[in-house]
């Protein structure tokens, strides 16, 4: 009796455990972009400290975007999105893109460029955010995706991810000739769909529980060691640079094996609490995109990594290296979540007004 009522106040409560890896994620995505944007053309001398932080950071969380389209398998592929829900998400895109050029226009006394302006109001055709892009075609699919993972059983369910892997993860890996499947290193439609998948067979055929966490740790510290020990020979052998890029793609086998064991690590540890902390956590989930849309906007790339964060400046100083990169992270996750949380807030005002003139 005890076991069916703790049952029943679980399946009322919220499972904060992949909010948290949403959140974890994105700070995950911020630590890319250090790299990315914050030390473009920067020389780090080899093997210093502050080397092998900017790689042990780059490496444990280049599962980052996988984790997300796995938790978008994982749980929209028994619910798709009504398509109230994926405008919504447009919308919330278009805020942030037009806004964000028009503030920067008003600030900075530019003139207003129309080819500019169409591109920030068309997000999807531009391709601003390319995860958005991918992301939002992906959505408008999954219900057709869902009706295909039903016809699945178990075993042709596997054998059509391993066809998936093998033909998006494998073959760009090994062919010398080039990526003929468009998977992009990852940074595609295709790649999006396979992990997609992925997410949803773990959802319909639970894995056995096993110390995944360990599994990532360990799989992040090899590419880590691969990636320094192709360091000096990437010089010697043009195989060996092609190596080292491969290890850094999101459809290379380290980080696929990295994001699905992360990702599986949280399914197995769900947490259901209706304290006021858990609250927090689904509030801070829920603006988690708006902290990538903020940061990852074009015209705002350069404000935040060159004219403030500046980690180029600090890279012969590893006590301050890590400061101020903690520091970075830290303001841009806070500061998008409390933006995000007001954006939402107006949008659901809005969504009432509307529901309201409706009637």
């Amino acid at each position: 009796m005890e076991q069916n009522l703790n049952s029943q106040n679980k399946l009322k409560k919220r499972n904060l455990s992949l909010d948290i890896l949403k959140i974890l994620s994105m700070i995950m995505v911020i630590i890319l972009h250090t790299k990315t944007y914050g030390l473009q053309n920067t020389q780090i001398t080899t093997y210093s400290g502050v080397y092998w932080a900017v790689w042990i950071l780059h490496m444990f969380s280049l599962v980052a975007v996988n984790c997300f389209v796995l938790i978008s398998g994982y749980f929209i592929s028994v619910s798709a999105p009504q398509p109230k829900k994926i405008f919504k998400l447009w919308v919330q895109t278009l805020i942030f893109s037009i806004g964000i050029y028009l503030a920067i226009v008003l600030s900075q006394n530019i003139n207003l460029s129309f080819v500019q302006f169409l591109s920030q109001l068309l997000p999807v055709m531009s391709n601003q955010y390319w995860f958005f892009t991918c992301y939002f075609v992906l959505m408008i699919l999954s219900p057709f995706l869902n009706r295909l993972i039903d016809s699945l059983n178990q075993q042709d369910f596997k054998k059509f991810i391993f066809v998936l892997l093998f033909i998006f993860m494998v073959i760009p890996t090994l062919n010398l000739f080039g990526d003929n499947f468009d998977s992009s290193k990852g940074y595609s439609l295709t790649w999006f769909i396979v992990l997609y998948c992925v997410g949803a067979y773990i959802r319909r055929f639970p894995l056995p529980k096993k110390p995944y966490g360990i599994f990532y740790i360990v799989i992040s510290m090899v590419a880590v060691f691969i990636n320094a020990l192709l360091e000096n020979l990437k010089d010697v052998l043009l195989l060996f640079a092609n190596l080292k890029s491969i290890l850094i793609r999101y459809n290379s086998a380290t980080v696929f094996f990295g994001s699905v064991c992360l990702f599986l690590f949280f399914v197995n540890k769900p947490i259901y609490t209706d304290k006021k902390w858990g609250k927090i956590i689904t509030t801070a989930s829920l603006s988690s995109f708006c902290v990538y849309l903020i940061h990852e906007h074009p015209l705002i790339r350069d404000f935040i990594w060159k004219d403030n964060v500046k980690l180029f400046e600090v890279t012969d100083n590893f006590g301050q290296f890590l400061l101020r990169l903690l520091l970075a992270v830290l303001s841009i996750l806070i500061i998008g979540i409390i933006v995000g949380v007001i954006i939402n807030k107006i949008i659901g005002l809005f969504e009432k007004v509307i529901e309201k003139l409706k009637r």
